[in-house]
């Protein structure tokens, strides 16, 4: 990457940002964007320092006639954490901004009944499969889905060996955010990639993924949600359209409203339960998590005003303290 972009007088502290984040496993281009608008802000208003004051902030978050909520958001939250890096560096004169919320969706996911996943599950066990690869690996990669809620993407790029047949841990490398975490298995799943590897794991070396297709590469997400459409038809469960669902994706958000509703009903302490769930799930912070709430609230009538009130005010710290 280019870094010549930046012209203003906090190049060097920029290119000492990208390296901080470059070093710690992340890459550049998820950057660049925010802070070349930052840098080049910075040159318009003719800063000739590397001090960032309340009033170069307040003309720094103004919104532009032309910028969507996507876009404004990802400009100051981007910015904002290139200035709290600054900050806990120990560079003195830097106003830090409030971040912005994620902008509100009208889209809602699909969130499976108990109905409707005995009756997927049911017609996937059932399913005749052309090949037979398709019969071994489709009932264990939609289980996952299911019963951990990591995405499709870093499902498929699980290899040999980052699984612990031992101990019922997969350690998922290919992940959004490009932070490397860890998922437990139920003691069902458990015991289902146990019967999946006897019949398959033999043949793999430690790269190869574990499920793969006969040139050795991953599954494609593309026929992923072909096979789930199949699925879905021969289930008796209607399919609105690729991009109203019931989508694959929407097995995660299935996973993360239950889990949800599983620690209200445990009596679990959601304070200390919480963050765990986000990293668990691989968001960058509790904000991430906050749709699931919202849905969890429909779903569940054990869902109380007194729950979603504790909930709502730890985003709030988050969001303050982030």
């Amino acid at each position: 990457m280019n870094r010549d972009i930046f012209t203003s007088s906090f190049k060097a502290l920029i290119t000492e940002y990208l390296d901080y984040k470059v070093k710690n496993g992340f890459k550049e281009e998820s950057y660049i964007l925010a802070l070349k608008k930052f840098d080049q802000f910075l040159v318009e208003v003719k800063k000739i320092d590397t001090t960032f004051t309340k009033e170069d902030g307040e003309l720094w978050i103004i919104k532009r006639d032309d910028e969507s909520k996507n876009a404004y958001y990802k400009r100051i939250n981007g910015s904002r954490a290139f200035l709290l890096y600054l900050v806990q560096m120990g560079h003195k004169e830097i106003f830090v901004f409030r971040a912005v919320k994620y902008p509100n969706s009208s889209f809602v996911p699909h969130i499976y009944t108990d109905d409707e996943i005995e009756r997927y599950f049911e017609a996937l066990d059932t399913m005749e499969w052309l090949k037979w690869q398709d019969r071994l690996q489709m009932p264990v990669f939609f289980r996952l889905l299911y019963s951990c809620g990591t995405r499709v993407n870093e499902t498929l790029h699980i290899k040999k060996r980052d699984v612990d047949l031992d101990k019922g841990i997969i350690k998922l490398c290919y992940t959004k955010n490009e932070r490397e975490r860890y998922i437990v298995l139920s003691p069902s799943m458990h015991e289902l990639l146990k019967e999946y590897a006897d019949k398959f794991f033999y043949q793999l070396s430690d790269n190869d993924y574990i499920f793969k297709r006969s040139n050795g590469l991953p599954l494609l997400k593309s026929k992923i949600h072909k096979k789930h459409v199949k699925i879905l038809l021969t289930a008796g469960i209607p399919f609105k359209g690729e991009h109203k669902g019931p989508r694959v994706h929407d097995w995660r958000h299935t996973f993360c409203v239950n889990s949800l509703i599983r620690m209200k009903d445990s009596g679990l302490d959601l304070t200390a339960a919480l963050p765990r769930l986000v990293m668990y799930l691989g968001h960058s912070s509790i904000l991430k998590t906050e749709k699931y709430i919202h849905l969890a609230s429909k779903l569940s009538s054990t869902v109380t005003d007194e729950f979603y009130s504790k909930i709502s005010s730890l985003i709030f710290e988050e969001d303050r303290d982030e």
